[in-house]
């Protein structure tokens, strides 16, 4: 397995991996930790996260180790909050929203601590409805499913159907019974039998994303928790590359009409709306609405008809992409909630939406409008998800354009595309999830018959190796075709003094002259000879020693003697030379030729 990241805060650890295969499409790999402990300075309680993109699709995964106790509950809640907020994971262009809206599926994991809450008294009854496997009227108690029904924790998120015993509180080395209660000096402490142990997921609306395990494993004995795990099958977008020729492919637009947006804030201030989203090329923003005061404490902000323009307009392209809205306030720039909204819901006509908004983890009103695609109307549309299983290693194989290998290995590389629509939803509705679509004429159009097959003959094969220009990427052919408009490097040509291979001998005039071998390879620079072979190259020369001048200049043969001084003649000194530090101190002796004063003699 390929480690993409690890993340490690104290005894809190996240480990991503993947198969081999998989390397070249994962990119953007962040990983961030965050200390929820005693003043938000420890690390026994916080949690740790990695993000990563896989084609085009985003990854979000955090491992949580929240606040113990069975009355601790608000502060697990507000343990939560804090890793919202300060975890720093994902894309940077998105800062106005927080990790719940970065990631096309995120999902929390983690010793979340939250207990059963019922009184001590009740933890025989509690053991005995274990036995009996009658874990729904417990679940009833559990204060995570209680937090998240009344919107005060892990909003929007889903969690499978829990059809496992309790994770905790375990006697060590065996799963037969459960320590429930513990020895202190300050009394009998009671840990009640609980579901500590949880995995949560987070999606955009209308991707695909099952469920196929949620447990927990008896295997592992050396903790009182047992581990839980849990396996999804999502889908992921391929690179687009367009069928169609980029100058005849027909246009596509995004319009957003009737965007009415309900706050819960009595603020008079204007607001105004932000597109973000991969397929547009910068942020759109629309003109100021219209605030309208509700009796429930609440505002209307009513918006302008806004068109935006993505970067492909190629349909195809358009049905995978979501785009992210923020409402924000025009004094200060500040968010008044967030939410998304997937293209996918206007395939095949004007499509009415809900989407919740929430900010900071708290739900802050909703937002409901009409989503136009334009499309081409005799044109059906596919889903670009690929899943992708290896059945074999076949990195030995080599497979030739013909086909004639390709029966070596028998799908070795299956790609499936099932239905998407509606799938992810299990136990509820969509507007469980925060988000709720309502066409407003015509169907859904059919999937595509046959589509996601293997080729059936080499000829489909061959035909669906052929290169398309991408214009999110530029042309393919581009760069071929810049090569061939390049001159033609021609080498230099030799000086009139370079050595020369002898000519043939006679006889043999047609035979090109026998180059002499070389034992190393040589590089030239443009304009230079190439170095001479070593048979014809000179001997070596004697080191030359070089001499110092007085100016501390480098000479290449020894300079002449200087003459004698005499008494009565002193050399003049050049007066560039700097003056010794000991000639400050000491006086110059006195020249043989003066006569002392009168006074000295």
């Amino acid at each position: 397995m390929l480690t993409i990241s690890i993340q490690t805060l104290w005894n809190i650890r996240i480990l991503v991996l993947a198969k081999p295969e998989h390397e070249n499409r994962i990119s953007h790999v962040f990983s961030d930790s965050v200390k929820t402990g005693i003043a938000n300075t420890l690390g026994n309680k916080g949690a740790v996260g990695v993000s990563f993109m896989f084609n085009g699709t985003s990854f979000g995964f955090i491992n949580s180790h929240l606040t113990s106790g069975s009355e601790k509950k608000l502060r697990r809640n507000q343990n939560y909050i804090n890793i919202l907020n300060i975890l720093n994971s994902g894309d940077k262009k998105l800062n106005p929203f927080d990790i719940t809206h970065r990631f096309t599926h995120l999902f929390w994991l983690g010793d979340l601590n939250y207990r059963i809450d019922l009184p001590s008294t009740e933890a025989e009854n509690i053991v005995s409805k274990i036995k009996q496997q009658q874990y729904q009227e417990l679940l009833g108690k559990d204060q995570l499913n209680v937090e998240r029904d009344e919107g005060k924790v892990f909003l929007h998120f889903q969690e499978e159907e829990v059809t496992f015993p309790p994770t905790y509180r375990f006697e060590r080395d065996t799963r037969e019974k459960y320590a429930y209660t513990k020895a202190k000096a300050t009394g009998t402490k009671y840990n009640l039998p609980s579901w500590c142990d949880r995995v949560l997921r987070k999606s955009y609306p209308l991707v695909h994303v099952v469920s196929q395990s949620y447990g927990c494993t008896t295997d592992i004995m050396t903790s009182d928790h047992s581990p839980v795990f849990a396996t999804f099958e999502v889908g992921v977008t391929s690179q687009f590359v367009s069928k169609h020729d980029p100058r005849s492919a027909s246009e596509g637009g995004i319009k957003f009409m009737n965007c009415t947006a309900t706050l819960f804030t009595k603020s008079k201030t204007k607001f105004f709306i932000e597109f973000h989203s991969s397929c547009l090329e910068k942020i759109v923003k629309t003109s100021e609405g219209e605030n309208t005061d509700v009796d429930n404490g609440s505002i209307n902000v009513c918006f302008a008809e806004l068109q935006l323009t993505p970067i492909i307009s190629d349909p195809e392209y358009l049905l995978d992409q979501h785009i992210l809205i923020c409402v924000k306030s025009t004094d200060c720039d500040e968010s008044y909630g967030e939410s998304c909204v997937a293209l996918r819901a206007a395939e095949a006509c004007n499509a009415g939406f809900k989407v919740s908004l929430t900010h900071r983890g708290e739900s802050t009103g909703t937002l409901t409008g009409v989503i136009q695609l334009h499309l081409t109307e005799s044109k059906q549309t596919e889903k670009l998800y690929d899943f992708i299983k290896v059945e074999k290693d076949d990195h030995g194989s080599a497979k030739s354009k013909s086909g004639e290998n390709r029966s070596a290995v028998p799908h070795a590389l299956e790609i499936i595309n099932p239905s998407y629509m509606g799938v992810g939803v299990r136990g509820g509705y969509a507007t469980d999830m925060g988000w709720s679509y309502t066409p407003k004429a015509g169907n859904v159009s059919p999937k595509r018959p046959g589509h996601g097959r293997a080729p059936n003959t080499p000829d489909e094969a061959e035909a669906g190796t052929e290169m398309f220009d991408n214009p999110l990427y530029a042309a393919m052919a581009m760069q071929s075709r810049r090569e061939q408009e390049l001159p033609r490097w021609d080498p230099p040509t030799p000086p009139p003094d370079a050595p020369r291979f002898p000519p043939p001998p006679d006889g043999e005039p047609d035979r090109a002259p026998k180059p002499t071998p070389r034992n190393r390879s040589f590089t030239c620079s443009e304009g230079k000879p190439p170095p001479l072979p070593a048979s014809l190259a000179p001997g070596p020369k004697r080191p030359v020693v070089p001499q110092r001048s007085e100016g501390g200049v480098v000479l290449a043969a020894p300079r002449p003697p200087l003459p004698i001084k005499r008494a009565a003649l002193l050399e003049p000194q050049p007066l560039h030379k700097p003056r010794e530090p000991r000639d400050q101190h000491t006086r110059a002796p006195a020249r043989p030729s003066q006569s002392l004063p009168a006074n000295k003699q």
